[in-house]
């Protein structure tokens, strides 16, 4: 096999992530990725090889979807382009093959600068790596001189915000859970005097919270998006075999050690405190109480609980008002393994 040759190629595996892998260290591959979509994927790939000035070949191979066709769209654009408004590829199959984010110019451009080699459904190493030292020994060393071009412009958002308590929000409290045996994810809804109400089960996050939208259980989207995650953690708890406990992030398994984390700096553990109670402003003050920095409801005091206790090995007291604890009591305490008063 050839070794020294300049790594000009651009190598698209289509479905297969472990292809990408496999061919990133060949010679001749300046990257190698797999491409899911035929239209925000193939963007994608197009910014990346114009911001990538070293490559000049664009290899596919892999398994194409029959469903999204994403490589028969990509091989369509390379030969073809787009047209109309929507930059619609000309000649493409695949599942909505448009390209709305980029100009025609950029497509233009890269038509120019790739040359194609289409090897679709070829996933076999020994054969790819040859054909791909081979096609970049062919292209020398040339680097083109290429302006970069920036992707689509988004309006930020700051992450946080509030979910209103469930309880006044008359939709009752949700608890999740697995059934190992069944290797199912288990939602249980109890009404808001604590009699049981409602149960789905099913292997697939999404599955769950459609069938408990569907049926009407939840309408506050703050509630939504907390149990489509808490769902979400299940079904991967599930999956990699992991514990599960609601609220509580997912840790590697360790065996007999202990999985409570040291506690940090002062100044990580209030970052951590401000992230649980949805701080979406400045950072929490160390020395300040919780209640005078931040709007906390119930939920989020009972998650911040969950986390000192299980997470920390925090011993809170019964009676105990996180609203008038400062960030800087909470740390000496964990940092000590003292109680909570």
């Amino acid at each position: 096999m050839v070794t020294d040759v300049p790594a000009v190629v651009g190598v698209c595996t289509l479905g297969s992530t472990e292809l990408a892998v496999r061919l990133r260290a060949a010679p001749g591959v300046a990257v190698a990725a797999p491409l899911r979509t035929a239209n925000l994927g193939v963007e994608e790939l197009v910014r990346s090889v114009l911001n990538h000035p070293s490559i000049r070949v664009l290899l596919v191979c892999g398994p194409d979807s029959r469903l999204f066709r994403q490589g028969q769209s990509l091989v369509a654009l390379v030969r073809s382009g787009v047209a109309g408004p929507r930059q619609r590829i000309v000649g493409a199959v695949g599942y909505r093959p448009q390209l709305p984010g980029l100009r025609s110019s950029d497509v233009d451009s890269f038509r120019r600068r790739v040359r194609l080699v289409d090897l679709r459904e070829v996933t076999d190493p020994a054969v790819l790596e040859p054909r791909i030292a081979e096609v970049a020994a062919g292209c020398g060393a040339r680097t083109p001189d290429v302006a970069p071009i920036a992707g689509p412009r988004f309006r930020r958002l700051r992450p946080g915000g509030r979910r209103r308590p469930i309880a006044s929000a008359g939709e009752g409290f949700f608890v999740v859970s697995l059934d190992r045996g069944r290797r199912d994810v288990v939602l249980r809804h109890y009404r808001d005097d604590f009699t049981a109400g409602h149960e789905i089960r099913g292997r697939r996050a999404e599955s769950v919270l459609l069938g408990v939208v569907g049926a009407g259980l939840v309408r506050d989207p703050g509630h939504a998006g907390y149990l489509g995650a808490e769902l979400a953690k299940a079904e991967t708890a599930l999956r990699l075999e992991l514990d599960y406990c609601q609220d509580i992030p997912l840790r590697r398994p360790t065996g007999e050690e202990s999985t409570m984390p040291g506690t940090g700096s002062l100044e990580e553990f209030t970052r951590r405190i401000g992230a649980l109670l949805g701080a979406d402003g400045p950072e929490l003050h160390p020395d300040r109480p919780l209640g005078e920095q931040v709007g906390v409801d119930s939920v989020r005091l009972i998650e911040l609980a969950i986390v000192l206790e299980q997470e920390y090995g925090l011993d809170l007291a019964d009676d105990v008002d996180l609203r008038r604890t400062t960030p800087a009591e909470l740390h000496r305490c964990a940092s000590g393994r003292r109680p909570v008063q």
